[in-house]
């Protein structure tokens, strides 16, 4: 905790590469605001990524198998006024 780095809000806005870089470089970096601390940036663990949403599993919900498109319907419902 000693060796952790401190910057304020403003500086974070403004200065926002130069405290990435330290906490890529394995830097905690600690934010205040008005000198109180309100929250800790700390370099992310390598193992863990963000899961990704299924995208396959939501398509399938929306377009169920066997479902008929709006274009067919549109298109069927056109023929059937001509």
């Amino acid at each position: 905790m000693l060796d952790m780095k401190t910057a304020s809000v403003r500086d974070v806005q403004h200065h926002f590469a130069d405290v990435i870089a330290a906490v890529r470089a394995g830097e905690d970096v600690l934010v205040t605001y008005r000198n109180k601390p309100v929250a800790r940036i700390v370099p992310a663990d390598e193992d863990v990524a963000a899961p990704l949403p299924d995208f396959m599993a939501r398509l399938e919900r929306r377009f169920p198998a066997g479902a008929v498109a709006e274009s067919d319907v549109l298109e069927r419902d056109r023929d059937a006024w001509r």
